[in-house]
């Protein structure tokens, strides 16, 4: 499922506050029961994003279109997010 793209100045240190921003504020407002569990895969320097069940398949659709991205990924309504490029890492909500 893909959503309209935003622009926005972006630095790889801020990618994580980026993404949950983005996530908080533009994506999760947006997502209905159906979406629990299921992952959304954020491209942190345009703000277009996938939602899928598995991550790597949100990650390819968007890679797709957005090759260059810098992605985060939160789960919907999971109390953990990650952190995928350039390595994975969990990291709990709260954490930096």
């Amino acid at each position: 499922m893909r959503r309209g793209a935003i622009i926005m100045a972006f630095n790889e240190s801020d990618a994580p506050a980026i993404g949950r921003a983005i996530y908080r504020e533009k994506i999760h407002p947006t997502l209905g029961p159906e979406h629990k569990g299921k992952v959304v895969v954020i491209d942190v320097k345009s703000g277009d994003y996938e939602i899928a069940d598995r991550h790597i398949d949100g990650a390819q659709r968007l890679r797709k279109r957005r090759p260059n991205a810098y992605t985060w990924e939160e789960w919907v309504d999971v109390l953990v997010t990650y952190k995928i490029h350039p390595s994975i890492k969990l990291v709990k909500r709260g954490q930096r």
